[in-house]
């Protein structure tokens, strides 16, 4: 979901510059109405989510995110104007901002692993004494029987 969001500022930041001949801050500005509703529809959509659950938002959402993207790829050319372009620039936005404050709640519902089928870390993997050799040590404290024998 994160890199939908990353590949979409990059490319159309891209798409101003090199396709509209904007300045890099010209492109900033244009996809302001984008950061614009992420900051204003976050909190209500992860309010919502709560109520209504968050899969329907993360499926709505990424199916907006989608809509707006198609519409993008659609209209997008040489001589597409900006107002052509914004309608899908808050419809792709608004769907992200439902579908990323429901997604994470998601992730804290998976079911706990079964720690006798984990596979074991890397350095393990190698070489299995490794492991003895890296652990750190017990030390008992000065005066104690262990330290003394």
């Amino acid at each position: 979901m994160f890199a939908s969001l990353y590949g979409t500022m990059f490319f159309l930041a891209q798409y101003f510059q090199t396709v509209h001949g904007e300045g890099p801050l010209g492109a900033g500005l244009r996809l302001m109405p984008w950061t614009g509703t992420l900051m204003v529809c976050a909190p209500i959509a992860g309010r919502l989510a709560d109520k209504v659950g968050e899969r329907t938002f993360v499926v709505g959402g990424l199916l907006l995110q989608t809509l707006g993207m198609g519409w993008i790829a659609v209209v997008a050319d040489t001589d597409t104007g900006y107002l052509e372009i914004l309608p899908a620039l808050v419809i792709g936005s608004a769907g992200l901002t439902m579908a990323m404050p429901a997604a994470r709640p998601l992730r804290s519902h998976d079911p706990p692993r079964d720690d006798r089928h984990h596979e074991p870390p890397p350095h393990q993997r190698i070489h299995p004494n490794l492991t003895k050799r890296l652990k750190p040590r017990k030390t008992q404290p000065k005066g104690s029987k262990a330290h003394s024998e």
